[in-house]
């Protein structure tokens, strides 16, 4: 899944270049007033504009659409089909027989499929055997562009339900708004709203570049294409909490690899940083991997950056320590109703 998201910033990145190099051209075209080359920064804005809007839209749906299917795939690879979701299996079952009747295999978006392998895999998941492939078109298929409500689906079909909800109150989108009104939002209906709009808007500039060739919309420079890139950056990492926060507390906190560190008895201090908790009576070390739990959700994770015992620092603490609490600095913010939990090795699902 972190393989998705970092595939997603590092086209968000070339984007931000892409603008850069944009201004600068404005910035000198600009400078001159001759009719031709007005003429042709006129041309040059509308052809920057689209060039942006298709990449952008192009990006975010091919990320959607990536985070989905790895979070089906880790699914599968720990679980017989018939453990899978409800939602998933019955999505998997309903596609893959829609994609047989299609009759458009091995063509566009399709050329890699083959009858025989969606019949194949399907057959694999019917049997409930313990190794089995699903048909990656049938998991992420949706027929409409990719709106609030059909992510919404999207995500919905494997298991996670509400993850617009919840990315509203993840770190990334809810920092983007205090970061660009200069205030925190009050309600979480705020930033709803916001990105409703904001993703509406999306599509229906690039359906209109798509589809008639113009938009009637105002075509903006890079100031405002910076700010969308702000605003989506933001909202692509906000579904990854969300996704990977879901797959932790799954296979983590539900499961036995994982070592609860309990509620904070002091602090948090140092910005939000440091605790001191009760010893958990397990290994800690400096490095491990970490995740906070609140309202039975993983909402943040990272690692331990350092370990105080009697106000020493000290590199790790083992089992048997007999020291009665533990300071514990960790590179995330935190508070008096988050728990931590601690894991022998990062799970590269989600850490980077």
């Amino acid at each position: 899944m972190r393989s998705s998201l970092d595939a997603f910033l590092e086209e968000i990145k070339e984007l931000g270049t892409f603008v850069d190099s944009v201004s600068s051209v404005y910035s000198t075209l600009a400078k001159y007033g001759d009719t031709c080359i007005k003429a042709s920064f006129n041309l040059r804005r509308r052809l920057d504009y689209s060039s942006f809007i298709i990449a952008l839209y192009t990006g975010l749906e091919r990320y959607v659409e990536e985070l989905a299917w790895s979070f089906a795939s880790l699914e599968s690879s720990k679980n017989r089909y018939s453990q899978l979701h409800e939602s998933l299996k019955d999505k998997h079952l309903r596609q893959s027989a829609e994609l047989l009747m299609k009759g458009h295999l091995g063509e566009g978006r399709y050329e890699d499929l083959t009858s025989e392998g969606i019949v194949g895999n399907l057959h694999e998941c019917l049997q409930d055997k313990e190794t089995y492939n699903l048909n990656r078109h049938a998991v992420v298929f949706h027929e409409s562009n990719i709106r609030s409500d059909v992510i919404q689906g999207i995500f919905k079909a494997v298991g996670i339900e509400n993850i617009n909800t919840y990315a509203c109150q993840a770190d990334p989108l809810t920092e983007w708004f205090s970061k660009t009104n200069g205030f925190e939002t009050d309600s979480e209906s705020n930033l709803s709203k916001i990105l409703e709009l904001r993703l509406k808007d999306l599509v229906v500039r690039r359906n209109q570049l798509v589809h008639a060739g113009n938009s009637s919309l105002e075509v903006f420079g890079p100031e405002i294409m910076t700010a969308n890139l702000g605003f989506f950056e933001a909202y692509g990492r906000s579904i990854f909490s969300v996704v990977g926060g879901f797959y932790l507390h799954r296979y983590y906190v539900n499961g036995t690899s994982s070592k609860a560190f309990g509620l904070p008895q002091e602090g948090p201090y140092k910005d939000d940083s440091v605790v001191v908790v009760a010893n958990p009576r397990c290994k800690i070390f400096q490095g491990q991997p970490v995740f906070g739990v609140r309202e039975n959700r993983v909402i943040r994770w990272g690692k331990i950056l350092g370990i105080q015992v009697d106000d020493k620092a000290v590199e790790s603490i083992e089992a048997d320590s007999t020291a009665s609490s533990v300071g514990l600095e960790v590179d995330f913010k935190l508070s008096k109703s988050i728990q931590l939990y601690g894991i022998e090795i990062k799970d590269e699902a989600v850490w980077e």
